[in-house]
């Protein structure tokens, strides 16, 4: 869900120019799906990708929600 606390972490990496991205990171024990954000300097986005991809291995990635 969007927030406003989270639109503003979004809105400030999206103006200074700083890739980044959200990994998916497994579920928590609600069956909800989990992720962290992963931020990198101006021109790192191979090391971005390499960085979400290791991470999304070594977690587990996308799994869909468990029912509500």
């Amino acid at each position: 869900m969007l927030s406003p606390v989270n639109f503003a972490y979004t809105a400030l990496f999206n103006a200074i120019a700083f890739p980044a991205i959200e990994c998916p990171m497994g579920l928590d024990k609600n069956g909800m799906p989990l992720g962290v954000q992963i931020v990198a300097s101006p021109n790192s986005d191979r090391i971005l990708i390499a960085a979400a991809k290791d991470l999304e291995e070594g977690f587990g990635g996308w799994l869909p929600a468990g029912p509500l």
